[in-house]
C-alpha cells in the first residue's frame, strides 16, 4: 500500500492506482491549502487572482472554494488592529481556591463586559480560567477584573487573580461584535486626536469607517454596494473607507476562520523563562517551532505572545492527535533557560480563536530567524486582487 498524508490523516492507495491519480490527489490537497492560505491573508481576493496562483479556472476555483466553505463552515472576519485606537491587551489568570463554579455561571458574569474578548475554562494546571482583555489603561483593566470578580454570582467563591500585559507576536484573537458597538461611542469625525497623556497619536473612528469595520467583522467578504445601501452612504464610500482602513492599519486584513475542524481540544503551553541568557542564546528552535509547516489545514499555533508575569510566552496549540502535546513539548525544550507547564481548555465560555492558514513569511518568528540567525528569508506573496 501506498500511503500519504493529507490534512492530518492517512489516505491508502492500493499499489495498481496510477501515478497520475496519486499525483491528482497530492494536488488537490495542495491547491485546497494554497486556497485557504490566500483567502486566510486577503478574503476579498478575487476569483480571477485565486485562480492564477493556484493553476486553475476561474470557475474551478469557484467551486473549490464553496467545497472549502461548506466543509469547514468557514466564517469571513476581519483582522483589527486596536492598538492604533489606543488599546492595550490583557490577559487575566483566575484561580479558584475551594470550589469552582460551573461554566455557565462563569459564562453569564463574563458575556456582560465587551472588553472581555475571549475566555476559556481550563483544567490540569493552576488556573480555571483565562480571559484576553483589551483596554486603554492598566488602571481600566484592573477596575474591569475586580467588578468582575465581585459580582454577585461568585460572591461565595475565594479568588485568587493575576493580570499581566500580553503583546500578541502570532495571530490575533477575533473581536466580539459587542466589543465594536463600543467603538461607535467613541468615533468621532476627525481623523486623528492628541491628548497630552497619550505617547503617539491616537485614530479616532470615523462614523463610515465604524459601519465598515462592523460589517467586515461579522463578514470581511461583504459586498459594499450593500454596506453603501445599508447605512445610506454615497455609493464607493464603503470602498473608500475600507482602503483607507487599510492604508492607516487599522484594519490588518480581511481574513477567514474555519469553525469545523476535527481537533481533540486546545493546549495551553505556559513558557516561563527560568534563564534569560540562555533563553535568547538558544531560541532558534523555538523560532522555527512556531511557524513550521504542519499536516494539517491550519498553522501550528493559534496564538502566541509574551507575558510579564511572570516573565515568559502564552502558546495556545490546537490537538488533533494526543501525541502532538508531548512532540511540541520536546522541541520547544530544545530551547534552553525555559520551563513548560501545560493546562487543556476544556470550555470556550466567551468569543473564540481564529482558525486560519497564515502566510508565514509575514510573521515575526520568520522576520528574527532571518536577520538574526541566517535563515533564507520566505518568500513573500503579494496578496492583492480585493473585490471591490
Amino acid at each position: 500500500m501506498s500511503i500519504i498524508e493529507a490534512h492530518g490523516g492517512k489516505v491508502m492507495l492500493p499499489e495498481n492506482r496510477g501515478a497520475r491519480e496519486f499525483r491528482d490527489i497530492l494536488t488537490r490537497d495542495e491547491v485546497d491549502n494554497k486556497i485557504l492560505t490566500i483567502l486566510s491573508m486577503n478574503a476579498r481576493a478575487t476569483l480571477p487572482f485565486i485562480a492564477k496562483r493556484v493553476g486553475l479556472s476561474v470557475s474551478a476555483v469557484d467551486n473549490r472554494i464553496k467545497q472549502l466553505e461548506k466543509r469547514y463552515e468557514i466564517k469571513y472576519i476581519a483582522e483589527i488592529n486596536i492598538e492604533k485606537l489606543g488599546y492595550l491587551k490583557f490577559v487575566i489568570l483566575i484561580r479558584f481556591i475551594d470550589k469552582i463554579p460551573a461554566s455557565d455561571t462563569l459564562q453569564e458574569v463574563i458575556k456582560t463586559e465587551p472588553r472581555v474578548q475571549l475566555a476559556l475554562a481550563l483544567s490540569g494546571g493552576d488556573f480555571h480560567v483565562l480571559m484576553y482583555v483589551i483596554a486603554k489603561t492598566n488602571e481600566e483593566v484592573n477596575f474591569l477584573a475586580r467588578r468582575l470578580m465581585q459580582n454577585a454570582a461568585l460572591s461565595s467563591y475565594s479568588i485568587q487573580m493575576y493580570i499581566t500585559p500580553f503583546h500578541e507576536s502570532y495571530c490575533f484573537v477575533p473581536l466580539r461584535n459587542e466589543f465594536i458597538d463600543t467603538l461607535r461611542e467613541k468615533s468621532n469625525k476627525q481623523d486623528l486626536l492628541f491628548e497630552d497623556d497619550l505617547t503617539s497619536k491616537e485614530r479616532m473612528l470615523l462614523e463610515r469607517e465604524f459601519a465598515v469595520l462592523k460589517e467586515l467583522n461579522t463578514n470581511s467578504a461583504e459586498d459594499f454596494t450593500y454596506i453603501d445601501r445599508k447605512y445610506g452612504f454615497d455609493d464607493g464610500r464603503s470602498q473608500y473607507s475600507y482602503h483607507k482602513l487599510l492604508k492607516d492599519q487599522l484594519l490588518k486584513r480581511p481574513t477567514l476562520t474555519m469553525q469545523k475542524l476535527n481537533t481533540r481540544y486546545i493546549a495551553v503551553i505556559f513558557i516561563k523563562d527560568s534563564n534569560l541568557g540562555e533563553l535568547y542564546s538558544t531560541r532558534e528552535p523555538l523560532l522555527r517551532n512556531i511557524i513550521k509547516d504542519t499536516e494539517t489545514i491550519i498553522n501550528h499555533y493559534l496564538l502566541i505572545g509574551d507575558i510579564g508575569a511572570p516573565y515568559g510566552i502564552l502558546l495556545f496549540l490546537p490537538v488533533f492527535d494526543n501525541a502532538d502535546v508531548d512532540i511540541t513539548i520536546r522541541e520547544l525544550l530544545k530551547t534552553k533557560g525555559i520551563v513548560i507547564q501545560t493546562e487543556i481548555v476544556t470550555n470556550i465560555l466567551i468569543g473564540d480563536f481564529c482558525y486560519r492558514r497564515f502566510d508565514n513569511a509575514y510573521s515575526l518568528q520568520a522576520k528574527i530567524l532571518a536577520e538574526d540567525y541566517g535563515m533564507t528569508p520566505l518568500i513573500k506573496t503579494v496578496y492583492s486582487g480585493y473585490k471591490k
